[in-house]
């Protein structure tokens, strides 16, 4: 096996290992070994070969973010570390709580704790809310009607 054999090999093992590593940097390592082997195996002037190692490394880049790191991203969720878990905030939003006043302070009891929360209707003690989305310690609510 000759030496442009041994570079795009590395550069596949390096793209492999992708799958398991959860950084670009060895993808990118792949990328730049991939465009100085085809700098390498065309037979041009050497300025002619340095733009086609660079167009061909700006294509890889451009692919890798446009295509390979999505799905990546969709095989690794999938298939080898499923996220079945979320965040204890995240289980919050679609939680249905009570508006509380505490020490004239508007809160809403989800779950037996108390957040602040925000609210594009104005609310009553007691009022009967959802969830509808979790920023920076602060709920978002929209009233339920109780009926």
């Amino acid at each position: 096996m000759g030496f442009s054999e041994t570079m795009l090999l590395i550069a596949l093992l390096l793209i492999l290992l992708d799958f398991f590593v959860a950084t670009d940097i060895l993808t990118h390592a792949a990328y730049i070994i991939i465009s100085v082997w085809v700098g390498l195996i065309i037979e041009a002037h050497l300025f002619y070969r340095i733009l086609f190692g660079v167009l061909t490394w700006f294509s890889v880049v451009l692919f890798h973010y446009l295509v390979w790191s999505k799905l990546l991203h969709h095989f690794v969720e999938e298939y080898i570390i499923p996220d079945r878990y979320k965040s204890s905030y995240e289980t919050l939003i679609g939680s249905f709580g009570r508006v509380r006043h505490i020490n004239h302070a508007p809160m809403v009891e989800i779950h037996d704790s108390l957040f602040e929360y925000r609210s594009e209707h104005p609310l009553k003690e007691n009022a009967l809310v959802r969830v509808i989305d979790y920023r920076e310690g602060i709920v978002k609510v929209e009233p339920i009607d109780e009926e």
